[in-house]
């Protein structure tokens, strides 16, 4: 059996719902056991297990109908730091995210603004749409991970583990850089450089991965996840650059030329420009749109 032991902190807000999200935060093994098997698909698989279809390949590592798991996922609090439940909640005017914002783009779920077509049921309440959320700071867990698997497989999962508390993230937007995480520079078990960790994994039909150091202060979690979501938006958003709602007014306000050169000259808009473009070519409809 090998043993791995992490402490992991929490550097951004993380609304990690357990049972009751609306109601408590949790930090739970399952959910981390559900995020390192998106990352063993999402990066190829193992490259000690190319040639092996990711769905076996994930059986392996967490068992099948008929077959236990190998990989036992255990969290725990630590001494002086908050318990791994909290009944903390917030939306998104809590963290001062608005529509307009970059943070507001990536929270729009939990924004109290009213739709603008006003159709569709009854909006939440402000107060309703609060979500349990786990940011006290400084947050840091104890994550360990027993292998009873292979012993040259050991390796595998560290490395997994690695790429896991480098780039990884648990709850609600996660994705968009909500509850990230980082290694805590005492881990007991260190974890591998990103690269690496990165080199375990085959490189058959494996995505890029981007890595991109921010220009912000350590410890600016705001500055960092502003910068981060407005890269991202650049390469989803397109026609809706050219305006905004304003929900006071309860009408449509136009962004001015400058705005929306500075939004056009972001690296993904000629990529999001050209998706947008070939599904209106789709329809027959590129003729018909005001700003193609």
């Amino acid at each position: 059996m090998k043993q791995l032991n992490y402490h992991l902190d929490l550097i951004t807000p993380a609304f990690c719902g357990g049972a009751a999200p609306e109601a408590e935060a949790e930090i739970r093994a399952s959910a981390i056991r559900g995020q390192l098997r998106w990352w063993i698909r999402a990066l190829g698989g193992f490259a000690r297990l190319a040639g092996k279809p990711i769905e076996e390949q994930a059986a392996l590592v967490f068992g099948k109908a008929g077959a236990a798991s190998p990989l036992v996922v255990r969290v725990a609090p630590l001494p002086g730091f908050p318990p791994l439940v909290s009944q903390a909640r917030a939306n998104a005017d809590d963290l001062r995210a608005g529509p307009g914002t970059a943070l507001g783009y990536a929270l729009f779920p939990l924004r109290s603004a009213p739709r603008p077509d006003r159709r569709g049921p009854r909006l939440p309440e402000p107060d309703e749409r609060r979500r349990g959320v786990m940011w006290p700071k400084p947050m840091r867990f104890a994550l360990q991970l027993l292998w009873h698997g292979p012993a040259e497989m050991a390796g595998d999962i560290h490395a997994l583990a690695s790429v896991f508390g480098h780039l990884g993230g648990l709850g609600f937007r996660s994705r968009r850089g909500f509850g990230a995480l980082a290694f805590a520079p005492d881990s007991p078990t260190p974890p591998l450089a990103l690269a690496d960790a990165l080199a375990a994994f085959s490189p058959t039909g494996q995505p890029p991965v981007v890595v991109c150091r921010l220009g912000t202060a350590a410890g600016d979690w705001r500055g960092a996840t502003e910068s981060l979501l407005s890269w991202l938006r650049s390469w989803r958003q397109h026609g809706q650059m050219s305006r905004r709602w304003d929900a006071r007014a309860n009408t449509w306000l136009q962004t001015s030329a400058e705005q929306r050169a500075a939004l056009r000259s972001q690296p993904g808009f000629r990529y999001a420009r050209r998706d947008h473009n070939e599904g209106l070519d789709a329809q027959g409809a590129r003729a018909s749109y005001p700003d193609p």
